[in-house]
């Protein structure tokens, strides 16, 4: 007896939650936003997934892992279909240097600021990264602007920094976002994405959620990054992983200039 009723009594909690949410997105959108900031996320985490890059000079899907530890520190490592290494990018929070294996050549991001800035016009960094990587809202400190309900999801206006907005909608069961657009912010007007990303599917982990199916648009750079992950793991010993050196015999380019040299030829120039 006493099992069934706790049973029911989760059930009930359960099937209530998201009325909730969603009643605190009219009555107290301030705290609706902190709870949702609040989400239970592993300080460090492993990930396996396949991933599809669509750009302008690249195509292509593969596997990929990645180390993640918060609250600005990540390893991506990409393999070509073959198992061998592709890609690294790494960035312990200060500095942020890929190195592609096929032309052996090192691209310094001594400022991970001004790498993230190139794609975003200044308003997020690596932290952000992070944050939308495991399906919360980016730029903790922006500001709320209005909270709403939106076809059962909950959708949020934040006003970040450097003239930036964050328009995202949110799933109540699962507090992740469905749906992130980073945008510039002009005279009162909405200007182009900078970044877009959505969640088409979540999994279960640790009694919450995260993403299983991850969309990434980022227009600046004409690049579409599609992930499908297959694991999730929380990681007790955090591996020394996060600082690229330069191979031997490698050669240098500045990852800031080929960003920019990237953004301009979509068409976008970026800002100084």
């Amino acid at each position: 007896m006493n099992r069934l009723i706790l049973v029911l009594a989760w059930l009930l909690v359960a099937g209530c939650s998201p009325k909730r949410r969603i009643r605190m997105a009219t009555d107290a959108p301030d705290d609706l936003v902190s709870e949702l900031r609040k989400r239970s996320i592993p300080y460090a985490l492993k990930a396996l997934f396949n991933v599809r890059v669509s750009g302008p000079e690249l195509q292509g899907t593969t596997s990929a892992g990645m180390v993640l530890a918060r609250p600005d520190r990540f390893n991506i490592n990409v393999q070509t279909p073959l198992r061998t290494p592709l890609l690294y990018l790494a960035s312990d929070g200060r500095v942020m240097h890929a190195y592609t294996h096929q032309d052996t050549t090192f691209y310094e991001g001594n400022d991970a600021l001004s790498v993230i800035g190139e794609l975003s016009g200044g308003a997020a960094g690596v932290p952000d990264i992070l944050l939308m990587l495991t399906g919360s809202l980016p730029l903790a400190e922006a500001q709320v602007r209005s909270v709403g309900v939106e076809d059962d999801l909950i959708r949020v206006e934040l006003v970040g920094p450097r003239q930036s907005e964050v328009l995202a909608w949110v799933d109540p069961k699962t507090d992740l976002y469905r749906r992130v657009e980073v945008r510039s912010m002009r005279d009162g007007a909405l200007g182009d994405p900078w970044v877009v990303a959505e969640i088409t599917d979540a999994m279960h982990f640790q009694g919450g959620w995260l993403p299983e199916e991850l969309r990434v648009e980022l227009p600046t750079v004409g690049w579409t990054v599609e992930l499908s992950f297959h694991t999730w793991d929380e990681l007790g010993v955090v591996p020394d992983v996060f600082v690229l050196e330069p191979p031997p015999g490698s050669t240098r380019e500045d990852l800031v200039g080929t960003l920019r040299q990237m953004a301009e030829q979509q068409g976008v120039r970026p800002r100084p």
